[in-house]
Order: structure tokens, then C-alpha cells, then sequence
């Protein structure tokens, strides 16, 4: 798989290189840790470079990660199921649209940064959700979760946006967790313990559209 930095890791990766120089008259090994922090961050912030090839109808993974539960939720009188994704420090945090459709919502959150392998972690930290409508009966929520560590969520995703499957339109900032909630009519094709990549994975399916593909 191919990859390029995303934007976001450049002043990051800048400002480790030039604090390395800085330091090396004082310091080598200290100047060395410092060239170390930038290779990881552009290590970090890399970004796949993604080839879609799925049909109308699938739903593929927004993140690269581990999926950790699986669990049934009521929404608006309907039913759903929410996957809940933990990326770890290691793992791909670009995020990207699971189906093309029209952008219905963005809703930003505050919130504490807990450990996002924790299922309170939904609950009680920084979020922002993205809600989609891709279809007439069918809309599908992406919530971006802040970790440990994280202390940044990027969406450059506005209301009223054209989607498509895999079109980049998040970032967060060091380990996280990512939830997608799904209609519960969708065959799910995943399960809890497996790892999945973003724009690749299929996370689940619509029985009825499984010959149409993806415009």
C-alpha cells in the first residue's frame, strides 16, 4: 500500500526536526530522541492511499483498528448497532466515509480524555459525531472519540456535503477510538477481536443492493 503524510503532521514533524538541531550542540542523545519523535510522527500521520472496490450497499470501515464490541442500541425509536473501533498509538488515525451519501449533521462535544479502549469512553470524552444519510430509508452515524492522549479532533466535513466511500474527512490526534452506527437491517460481515483497515474492510452489507455499485 502506497501512503503520504497528511497535513496535519508536518508542523509536528518540523518542529522535532529543527528542535533536534537545536539540541545537538548540548546534547546527542537528547538530539536523537528528538530526530526519533519526528520519523514517528510522520509514521503517525501517515495516509493510505485508498483504491475502493465495493458495491452500493456495503459499508466499509471509517478506521484501521480493533474492532472491541459490537453491541444492539434503540435510536429515534429505531434500531442499530453500534461498532466500537480502538486505535491504537500504532495504527492509522486518518478516518474516512464508509458509503457515499449527503452529510445530514456534524456535532462537536467536550469532554474528558480517558483511556478509549474503555467503553465508558463514548460517554464521557471529547467526540465529534458525523451523521449521513445514504440512502432514503437509511442514515449512519460516525463518531470520532478522543483517547489517553489525544487532544485533537480534526473534521473537515461540512453539513451538506457529497460523500463517497473512502474520502478522507477526519483526523485525531494520538490513540482513539472511533464508533459507526449502522441500521440494524445490514448483514454484519465483522466481528468482536478483529482487526480492520479503513476503506477496505467491509464492516456490513444491505441485503437488497448487493449488485449496484458504488457511484
Amino acid at each position: 500500500m502506497k501512503y503520504t503524510i497528511a497535513k496535519q503532521g508536518y508542523p509536528y514533524i518540523i518542529l522535532f526536526i529543527f528542535s533536534g538541531f537545536l539540541a545537538m550542540p548540548f546534547s546527542r542523545t537528547g538530539a536523537g530522541f528528538l530526530f526519533f519523535l519526528a520519523i514517528y510522527m510522520a509514521f503517525f500521520f501517515r495516509k493510505p492511499v485508498i483504491s475502493i472496490q465495493v458495491r452500493d450497499g456495503e459499508l466499509v470501515s471509517p478506521a484501521w483498528g480493533k474492532i472491541t464490541s459490537i453491541e444492539d442500541i434503540q435510536k429515534q425509536g429505531k434500531p442499530y448497532k453500534t461498532i466500537s473501533i480502538f486505535l491504537s498509538v500504532f495504527d492509522v488515525h486518518m478516518q474516512c466515509i464508509p458509503h457515499h451519501g449527503t452529510v445530514q449533521d456534524i456535532r462537536y462535544k467536550k469532554g474528558r480524555f480517558i483511556n478509549a479502549i474503555k467503553p465508558d469512553s463514548s460517554i464521557h470524552n471529547e467526540q465529534n459525531s458525523l451523521a449521513m444519510k445514504i440512502n432514503r430509508d437509511d442514515t449512519v452515524e460516525i463518531r470520532q472519540i478522543a483517547g489517553l492522549i489525544a487532544r485533537r479532533i480534526s473534521c473537515w466535513a461540512q453539513i451538506g456535503d457529497k460523500v463517497h466511500a473512502g474520502d478522507y474527512y477526519g483526523l485525531i490526534h494520538f490513540g482513539s477510538r472511533v464508533e459507526v452506527e449502522i441500521p440494524s437491517g445490514y448483514e454484519l460481515l465483522v466481528k468482536t477481536g478483529q482487526r480492520v483497515q479503513g476503506g477496505k474492510t467491509i464492516l456490513a452489507k444491505h441485503p437488497g443492493n448487493e449488485n449496484n455499485k458504488v457511484s
